[in-house]
Order: C-alpha cells, then structure tokens, then sequence
C-alpha cells in the first residue's frame, strides 16, 4: 500500500506525535497513510480509485515496526489511570 521510505515516513510521524504527548490511534493512523497515498497522484489528472487502508494494512504495519506497537499499548496503559 505504502513504499518503505513512505512507511518509515508514518512510522516518524507516529513517533513524533506520541512523544509530543498526543494520543496516537489507529484511525488517526489511518488517516494519515491515506493522506501520503493519496499525495502520489496529487499531479495526475485521473487519479486512481483504491480501496480504503484497513485494519489488517495497521496491523501488519505493526508488526513491521514494533515501535510503534509498543507506541499504542502505552496509551492504552495511561488512559487506565
């Protein structure tokens, strides 16, 4: 869905975000990879039509990036205080 160099881009944004102390979530997540995809056809006159990024797509992006894994669950575990 996303090239690597587009992936370690999200994968930044997350962590700059987290570290500023915003709740990242997987919609927010979402949104923003949409974003960068839909920024490669920016120029084009017809640009394609594609399925919407899934939930499968953050989780196997998880698991590429176990940063970022452990990014979430540490929101999770504040929010219960």
């Amino acid at each position: 869905i996303l090239s690597t160099t587009k992936e370690e881009s999200l994968i930044k944004w997350i962590s700059r975000l987290s570290k500023a102390g915003y709740l990242i979530t997987f919609p927010l997540t979402r949104s923003f990879a949409e974003e960068i995809r839909s920024r490669r056809y920016a120029l084009t006159s017809n640009p394609p039509s594609y399925p919407p990024i899934g939930k499968q797509y953050l989780n196997r992006l998880r698991n590429r990036y176990p940063i970022i894994a452990t990014i979430y669950s540490r929101k999770i575990e504040a929010s219960r205080f």
